[in-house]
């Protein structure tokens, strides 16, 4: 290693450092305010030597971590702004993709695999606010990873978009609840009277959706978080 690449290694070492003490500072505040702190220090450090940073896997899983406790992205190097860009898009979509992984299958899991386009999409915009996306952005990803054989498919349920995350299989019953079940926490009797169905239909369609993970039933009110 010559003079060079240990000055920079120096430098991120003494950032982190720093940043470390930075945290330590403010640790009797609130979590916001804290949150705050890890925003900025996770933007400084990936500023001051983006190579440094790729060729040293100890830093690089210490920043991974340090970005999960702020709520933001694991992956290094997506602090800065991103902006959707009009021609060369392989290298932007294949970020994008990645990020829709990441939500797909470490964030939402609690969601059971499938989520829909609009609950993906309004995640993304809450927790990545650094990204600015055009409007079919997220469904150019979402096709990439199709193609890629990264994600198993995408139901089209009237106007409800499900993507699955992992390899499942919806009864035609769990569909159809789910597609009445758009934008509100109906009730076992509200199911019943807008699909036409007799009770225990609805009971067994409703009690596999929560085995697997897609519903959650609180006494006769059924939610549905991946919607």
């Amino acid at each position: 290693m010559d003079s060079k690449d240990r000055d920079n290694n120096n430098k991120v070492s003494d950032a982190f450092a720093n940043f470390a003490q930075g945290i330590k500072d403010v640790e009797k505040k609130d979590k916001e305010a804290k949150k705050e702190i890890l925003v900025k220090g996770i933007e400084q450090r990936e500023k001051i030597n983006k190579k440094t940073l790729r060729s040293s896997r100890i830093l690089t899983e210490s920043l991974s971590k340090i970005r999960t406790e702020a709520g933001k992205s694991a992956f290094v190097g997506t602090s800065g702004k991103i902006k959707s860009p009009k021609f060369r898009r392989k290298d932007f979509v294949k970020l994008l993709a990645r990020e829709l992984l990441l939500i797909g299958h470490d964030e939402l899991t609690h969601y059971g695999g499938i989520i829909s386009k609009e609950k993906l999409s309004s995640h993304f915009k809450e927790t990545r606010d650094n990204w600015h996306l055009r409007d079919n952005d997220i469904v150019e990803a979402l096709t990439f990873l199709i193609d890629e054989q990264l994600i198993p498919r995408i139901d089209k349920l009237d106007k409800l978009e499900l993507i699955y995350f992992i390899p499942r299989e919806l009864s035609s019953d769990g569909k159809e609840i789910l597609t009445a079940s758009q934008g509100i926490s109906p009730s076992i009797s509200q199911l019943s009277k807008v699909l036409n169905w007799d009770q225990n239909r609805i009971e067994n369609a409703v009690k596999q959706l929560v085995e697997d993970g897609l519903a959650i039933q609180d006494e006769d009110t059924i939610y549905f978080p991946g919607l």
